[in-house]
């Protein structure tokens, strides 16, 4: 009976050391292990979060705003050759010129926008028309060194290239300004602020303002 009771005694003390043991791991692995926390996850249940568009991307509705003006410039098709980088800045009579009917908000937004040149896609919208993207250094050395028939023949026109700024938005994104600039040879030269506006949906230009030329 006294052994039976010693032997029941000796196991209680060692499943006791066993349990201590096993505690004291437990709480040495919390203390060691850092808890990982829960990756937010999208509506789609995907855990990888959309990065912000950069500021100098060019938003697709400044390319429906581009393709108004061209299909409004170019009525009947031919060849639109564009500058592939937006210009940045304003021309220099802009604040003489803006009309009473342009929203401080537009102004701000072209203002904004202009600091962050954007680079051109062809994603235009001009029927008819063929729109050709221009190296923006091929125009900077044809306007340095005069090289009308190289650029056009290169380029396969002879009428004008464009400039294009970045587009400015009205808080209802339903006006719009940018200004554009062309060139068709040595000192033929023309720019203008154009405003536009949608109506049922549909880019229109408005009016042009602040002329410059040569």
């Amino acid at each position: 009976m006294r052994a039976t009771i010693k032997i029941s005694k000796l196991a209680i003390l060692l499943i006791s050391v066993v349990l201590l043991v096993l505690l004291s791991s437990t709480a040495i692995a919390v203390l060691v292990i850092p808890h990982s926390r829960p990756v937010p996850q999208t509506d789609g249940g995907d855990s990888s979060v959309d990065a912000e568009p950069s500021p100098s991307t060019i938003q697709p509705e400044e390319y429906a705003v581009y393709s108004a003006l061209f299909r409004t410039s170019f009525p009947r098709g031919g060849k639109v050759l564009i500058g592939n980088l937006t210009v940045a800045g304003d021309l220099p009579n802009f604040e003489a010129g803006i009309p009473a009917d342009v929203q401080s908000a537009t102004i701000d937004d072209y203002r904004s926008k202009g600091r962050f040149p954007g680079i051109l896609s062809n994603r235009f919208d001009v029927p008819r028309a063929e729109v050709i993207l221009v190296e923006d250094c091929d125009i900077d050395s044809v306007l340095h060194d005069g090289r009308w028939d190289a650029f056009w023949r290169k380029y396969h026109s002879g009428y004008a290239v464009f400039r294009i700024s970045r587009v400015g938005f009205n808080r209802a994104r339903d006006q719009a300004v940018l200004h554009r600039l062309s060139f068709g040879g040595p000192g033929v030269f023309n720019a203008a602020y154009v405003l536009l506006e949608k109506d049922g949906g549909v880019w229109r230009v408005k009016k042009e303002f602040g002329h410059m030329m040569s």
